[in-house]
């Protein structure tokens, strides 16, 4: 055995769909592998120690945070891992606590990582009810960082140049990734052309991703006689503060402007059905994963000017990127695809090109991670 590697996130499901490759990838390199997380275990898989937390995700809570300050810290006592990596936000604010306060086995720890797959509503300066506990962690944070054995990893570089701003580190202590790995070979371009254009919004079903104005960009397009079809693919995410009720969705499909796919498994399957992806979030996105799997697909890309979004849309050359969240920037791009379908080709295969040349692949992140683990960034 190399040694041992203890991986905290919020959430197992969240884990194991867009982390738990790089934790494979270490079990075939002879490490012993240990995950904690809170939620859903029943796709995690045995292959590692799994232990549970419990993470409140929707609100600061003391009595909970506390709960998995301690929780964290009892973990670092009983596994004492060589590695330790932090993932989302809330155990990077109570595992960092943790490690602070383990001084017995500070020394001891070769390497901490911990990963920002983006800053969400904590570093949103619109909600003032935030700012406590975002000074907190930012102290907490910088103190953990006068450590040269800690590195973080972000996935566009407006985060990590806002922690180089803030003070909370250095840059040599970070690197932007693209993204968390997406195997690209999964997916390919499949797609019928005699049928009326469709276009795609698929996230989870939170106000900050831009559902409502999506669906009022379809309902213009309806009210205009175009041929484009509008569909949406998602789940409900309770544990969010910004999860669209139920009734609210049932409302949003109920005159059938936008047809309403569910959760989706077979994401390559659906992208390859369609002829464009939307994405007009307003959220402090880290890099969303819906974009690079359509890039992989040859799908323009219509998103938000926004962090993240950034990082793969290139407008003008492999997608759209809007001007405001607005239902009316929505429908004019979505239009001028549809009325030009050969752009939407050329920027397709544009799209397609980035992610293989630009390392969005799994087996590079992979490939990254081990450098970082063993410390050689």
């Amino acid at each position: 055995m190399k040694g041992r590697a203890l991986f905290v996130c919020n959430d197992a499901t969240y884990f194991t769909a867009h982390r738990s490759h790089i934790a494979h990838r270490l079990l075939r390199e002879g490490w012993d592998v240990h995950v904690a997380a809170g939620g859903d275990f029943s796709q995690l898989s045995s292959a590692f120690e799994r232990h549970y937390l419990e993470v409140e995700r929707r609100y600061f809570s003391f009595r909970n945070d506390l709960l998995l300050f301690l929780g964290i810290r009892s973990l670092l006592a009983e596994t004492e891992p060589q590695i330790v990596h932090l993932i989302t936000m809330k155990p990077i604010a109570a595992g960092a606590a943790a490690l602070l306060t383990s001084s017995g086995r500070w020394a001891k720890l070769p390497r901490i990582l911990v990963t920002f797959p983006g800053l969400g509503r904590l570093f949103d300066n619109r909600i003032w009810a935030y700012s406590i506990p975002r000074m907190i962690i930012c102290r907490t944070l910088q103190v953990l960082f006068r450590n040269r054995n800690c590195h973080a990893t972000f996935e566009n570089s407006d985060d990590r140049d806002l922690f180089v701003r803030l003070k909370i580190l250095e840059h040599r202590q970070s690197t932007v990734l693209s993204g968390a790995g997406v195997e690209l070979a999964d997916f390919r371009a499949a797609r019928p052309q005699e049928r009326a254009f469709r276009v795609l919004w698929a996230s989870r079903l939170v106000r900050g991703k831009g559902l409502v104005e999506f669906v009022q960009a379809a309902r213009m397009a309806r009210a205009s006689g175009d041929e484009i079809e509008f569909l949406m693919a998602g789940y409900a995410d309770p544990g969010h503060t910004d999860n669209i009720p139920a009734s609210e969705i049932d409302d949003l499909i109920r005159d059938g402007a936008v047809r309403y796919l569910g959760h989706v498994k077979d994401m390559p399957e659906l992208l390859a059905s369609v002829d464009a992806l939307c994405l007009p979030s307003s959220y402090m996105e880290g890099l969303p994963r819906i974009l690079i799997e359509a890039a992989a697909a040859s799908l323009p890309l219509i998103a938000s000017d926004v962090p993240g979004c950034r990082e793969i849309v290139q407008d003008g050359l492999n997608g759209i990127i809007l001007p405001d969240n607005s239902a009316e920037s929505i429908y004019r791009a979505v239009k001028r695809l549809a009325q030009d379908r050969a752009l939407a080709t050329q920027m397709g295969s544009a799209a397609l090109r980035k992610v293989y040349a630009d390392g969005f692949d799994i087996g590079s992140i992979q490939d990254q991670m081990l450098e970082i683990y063993l410390g050689d960034r």
